[in-house]
């Protein structure tokens, strides 16, 4: 890494792949953004996740 600017570079990396992500729950129907596949956490979970044990 090279400071700064890599971290902004990856975090505009991070925010067009997270868009891209919300864009296609949106499509999905309301049940299927809360279902849980596999044990692993809905869509709807992951956010909460990821601030709530960060």
């Amino acid at each position: 890494m090279d400071g700064l600017a890599d971290i902004r570079a990856g975090w505009a990396t991070l925010e067009s792949l997270w868009a891209d992500t919300v864009a296609r729950a949106r499509r999905l129907l309301e049940e299927a953004s809360h279902e849980r596949v596999d044990g692993e956490w809905s869509f709807v979970e992951t956010p909460r996740r990821l601030v709530t044990d960060a």
